[in-house]
């Protein structure tokens, strides 16, 4: 169900950074700004490239990405789903890195030939502080959007 519109808002969580555009192909940047206890600053990054997949190769192709990058990782949930009349991919990984065991979850909105990624992280001891802010943030994306114009900060 492809939307008249062409531009959106991306919602920033209170306290947050963020930074928009910092490189192509990322949309969007934000990272608590404050680190809780573990060190580890949970982080979201939304991201927009072409691709000429189906969502469930998409996500199969995901999966594959991170079994191969990541040492001593275990996929939790790997998932297509129906949001608003469109297909969203959704991936939740574990992973361990030097200091911190971390969750990654990952949304995989396919829309007329372009994928938009929203991917969040935290420490797994922080991951249920911030779980529904990770589900707000994807909850307001409009996958059916041209281009992100800005971010906003929620009144």
């Amino acid at each position: 169900m492809p939307s008249e519109r062409h531009q959106s808002l991306l919602r920033v969580p209170n306290g947050w950074k963020a930074e928009h555009e910092p490189r192509p192909g990322i949309v969007a940047t934000m990272t608590a700004g404050k680190a809780p206890a573990s060190g580890l600053a949970p982080a979201i990054t939304l991201t927009q490239s072409a691709t000429d997949l189906g969502v469930r190769d998409h996500l199969a192709h995901l999966r594959r990405l991170v079994e191969r990058t990541f040492v001593k990782v275990d996929v939790e949930d790997a998932d297509v789903y129906d949001y608003r009349d469109i297909d969203v991919a959704y991936l939740r990984f574990f992973h361990r890195t030097p200091g911190h065991d971390v969750i990654v979850e990952v949304w995989s909105w396919l829309v007329e030939g372009h994928v938009w990624s929203m991917v969040a992280s935290a420490d797994h001891r922080d991951h249920p502080d911030y779980t529904d802010v990770f589900d707000d943030v994807a909850a307001t994306f409009d996958p059916t959007v041209r281009v992100v114009s800005r971010l906003v900060r929620p009144a």
